[in-house]
């Protein structure tokens, strides 16, 4: 959490890599859900071979009316990364929440201010441990309370056959027990603390974090592939998409844009085409898609702005806005060795056929 914090300060916003919300967008959008259509493909056309109605099948497309499968580069690496989040349970409960969760070291460091919160009675606590059997995070309710892990669930106090437990407005803590009794009554629990105050965390490990996100700044933002003098022909952002640092500063790869894309043409990039700080941030790839020109979706999905919300007539350069021209994501190239024309004088205009700005490019 310290790391991507002094890191957002200096302006690299790397906190959608781990981000729960930010995951799980970018795992539906471009692993579960083409998995999803592709199982209703294939059960639709088991029943169309039948003579069976698939209309209601394919009605639980994510793309629904699509004429090919969507495909998504990386898809493969997303959906190993979820699953190994969640294959990590079965060593270490709640694993992502108490590692990794940025979001939960958050909540977890303002905790430790919490008003209320769970009470152990030394003098009712028998040490029985029958408050771990359901305890839905790692509170310790039996010992010291971990209130960074607690849930607030209250099976502990649903499961204390002694009703040693409850829910109070700022109990007092770790009080000493005088010839071993509290206001008055024997103290039975041989665990004495009944609070953890912070998590454990020296100043040495603090520096340490601030240290790497300082320096994590220049390491990702020198990379050559975000630089200007190395920028990467293939990073194509969506019409709308601001200047390409300030998109990185916002831009929190959640890859909502990609989901709600008709045409498939917005991809996660890769590490070669924008290092780790532009990893799973949306680009255009025309070998897969198109940019439809009646379409604004992903402009209009965007939490951050880091693509702002356009118009049709922006987009297209008409109406208000044909003093300005329509917007331009990049400039297509000719590939002479390529190009009928150019390489095997074989007659073809079929690039000015389709180009359907005017007057033609």
């Amino acid at each position: 959490l310290i790391v991507f914090l002094v890191m957002a300060l200096f302006g690299s916003l790397q906190i959608g890599l781990l981000d729960p919300i930010c995951i799980m967008y970018r795992t539906v959008a471009t692993a579960f859900s083409p998995s999803i259509d592709l199982a209703v493909e294939e059960v639709g056309r088991s029943l169309e071979m039948r003579g069976l109605p698939s209309t209601w099948v394919r009605g639980l497309s994510f793309s629904p009316g699509a004429k090919e499968m969507r495909i998504f580069t990386g898809a493969w690496f997303i959906g190993a990364v979820i699953l190994t989040l969640v294959g990590m349970n079965v060593v270490i409960p709640r694993f992502f929440c108490r590692v990794l969760c940025p979001l939960g070291a958050l909540l977890g460091f303002f905790s430790r201010f919490s008003l209320w919160r769970i009470d152990r009675d030394l003098t009712r606590c028998t040490d029985c441990n029958l408050c771990l059997t359901h305890c839905e995070g790692a509170a310790d309710p039996q010992g010291a309370l971990r209130k960074s892990e607690c849930f607030v669930c209250f099976n502990c106090i649903d499961d204390c056959p002694e009703e040693a437990l409850s829910y109070r407005f700022m109990p007092r803590s770790n009080l000493q027990p005088i010839d071993g009794k509290l206001f008055g009554r024997p103290v039975i629990s041989q665990v004495g603390e009944v609070e953890r105050r912070g998590p454990d965390i020296s100043r040495r490990r603090v520096l340490l974090a601030s240290v790497v996100g300082i320096l994590g700044y220049p390491f990702l933002r020198l990379s050559a592939a975000v630089n200007d003098r190395n920028f990467h022909e293939k990073t194509i952002r969506p019409p709308g998409s601001v200047e390409e640092s300030e998109f990185l500063e916002r831009c929190i790869k959640c890859d909502q844009c990609i989901n709600v894309c008709p045409t498939n043409v917005l991809q996660p990039a890769t590490l070669a085409e924008g290092g780790i700080e532009a990893l799973w941030t949306p680009v255009m790839r025309m070998s897969i898609g198109f940019c439809q020109l009646n379409c604004t979706l992903c402009s209009e999905v965007c939490p951050t702005g880091a693509i702002q919300k356009i118009s049709i007539e922006k987009k297209l350069g008409v109406g208000p806005f044909a003093d300005t021209g329509p917007i331009s994501v990049g400039t297509a190239f000719i590939n002479r060795s390529r190009c009928l024309p150019w390489s095997m004088e074989t007659p073809c205009v079929v690039c000015e056929e389709v180009c359907p700005v005017s007057p033609k490019a």
